[in-house]
């Protein structure tokens, strides 16, 4: 293969049982070019972009795909390309979530590290300034459509997630009653005080410093995860915005 060449295949083959989709097929595409691949139903395309793009292995033939051969560098195929369905209508039947999994699995990524691993850049990362691009990369999408995907999957932008788990960890630091509000406020990522306060008492509906002040004894004996989940800010049903709040009014 050339380095003109951004797809090469030699003969390649495939049958399911007795249909024979593809019979010694050959293709050249050139590099920086526009390539449509047009046939009748049946001809055969999708099996041979499946086959190009390492879905689908070949019964015979070869091919390489920039560079790469698409049986013994199958990963290093994946990190060329990018693959999306024919029809936009096929993202909308899926979930912003499932949308984000399958591009990882596409990539080569383990299932359960495909599933979260751009949410997971928030939850791990939650403290660093917020760069959507980067984690745009991660998920395999542009910036755009990255924030469109997360939204439709968390129901928040990219930005107002991250504020919250920023809030959500904030008052965690606060209950534990061994750090300053300035300190909580620079240990989540805030660079501002006075936005860090505006942050808290919009999702959790009163100052860090009121917060802090309260008697939080009654959660020391609930397991971490659950007092994660009673207290997550902006996450529970209004009009209470925090967990603690809507269980203490059914005390």
């Amino acid at each position: 293969m050339t380095d003109e060449l951004a797809i090469e295949a030699i003969g390649l083959e495939k049958s399911y049982g007795a249909a024979r989709v593809l019979a010694r097929v050959d293709l050249q595409v050139t590099r920086g070019t526009v390539f449509s691949l047009l046939g009748p139903n049946g001809a055969g395309k999708t099996t041979m972009v499946r086959i190009l793009s390492t879905l689908t292995r070949p019964d015979a033939g070869q091919a390489r795909v920039a560079g790469f051969d698409i049986a013994g560098d199958r990963h290093l195929v994946r990190r060329s390309i990018s693959l999306t369905g024919q029809y936009a209508t096929v993202d909308l039947l899926q979930t912003g979530e499932e949308n984000l999994r399958m591009m990882g699995r596409l990539s080569g990524l383990p299932r359960r590290q495909a599933r979260g691993r751009a949410r997971d850049l928030l939850d791990r990362e939650y403290a660093r300034p917020l760069d959507v691009p980067l984690m745009a990369r991660a998920a395999l999408m542009s910036p755009s459509l990255f924030s469109r995907r997360f939204r439709e999957a968390y129901g928040d932008t990219p930005y107002g997630y991250l504020q919250a788990r920023r809030v959500e960890r904030a008052m965690a630091l606060l209950r534990s009653g061994h750090m300053s509000v300035t300190d909580v406020c620079i240990a989540v990522g805030f660079t501002s005080l006075g936005s860090f306060s505006s942050t808290f008492t919009r999702l959790v509906g009163e100052p860090p410093s009121a917060y802090k002040a309260r008697d939080h004894s009654r959660l020391a004996p609930v397991p971490p995860c659950m007092t994660r989940a009673w207290a997550r800010p902006g996450w529970i049903a209004q009009p209470c915005r925090i967990g603690e709040a809507f269980l203490a009014g059914r005390a």
